[in-house]
């Protein structure tokens, strides 16, 4: 049989089901290898994640983060700055703590500790400075004018008893030339 079905932006989809092909196991031989390598990566993240907790928690009772291993030390970074092989969560986390916290990040491929040793302000002259400044007021007018286009037409159209749905004005819009 064939289905037809109307989607919300007006478009159609035609749908047919030929076959329903049942599943089948892959022979463990075939997938030894893989489930090896997922097994051992999984057992590896858990271990790595323990260790680090545990690293932690000593470095909070006062043992020298260096006593651990290797350690890396990132100088002054901004908030918009990245670490090298690092994911995201770190800058995050780096931006949450007080300085002298001691953090795991654990996310995948990667598991670390960090200690936050300073908090330097952010320069407030020069022309970097009123650049972003500028930046984020018109951020923050744009925002706001958004804000306010909404709330006007929210009112309208309740005032007028009709509903506008975005999505459509939206599918519209993109099929102007």
């Amino acid at each position: 049989t064939m289905d037809i079905i109307v989607l919300e932006d007006g478009g159609l989809v035609s749908l047919r089901l030929d076959e329903i092909v049942a599943p089948s196991p892959i022979p463990f031989e075939e997938a030894r290898a893989e489930v090896l390598a997922a097994w051992t990566a999984d057992a590896s993240a858990k271990a790595l994640t323990a260790k680090a907790i545990e690293i932690k928690a000593a470095v909070e009772g006062g043992t020298a983060l260096d006593s651990f291993g290797k350690v890396e030390t990132t100088p002054e970074i901004a908030r918009d700055g990245t670490v090298d092989g690092a994911p995201g969560a770190l800058m995050t986390a780096l931006f949450e703590m007080a300085k002298d916290d001691v953090r795991v990040i654990d996310e995948a491929d990667f598991v670390g500790v960090v200690r936050l040793t300073a908090i330097t302000p952010a320069d407030q002259t020069g022309d970097a400075a009123a650049a972003l400044k500028t930046a984020i007021g018109a951020q923050v007018q744009d925002a706001i004018a958004a804000d306010v286009y909404d709330a006007f037409t929210s009112a309208v159209g309740a005032q007028a008893g009709i509903v506008l749905d975005q999505a459509v004005i939206d599918s519209v819009k993109r099929q102007l030339p």
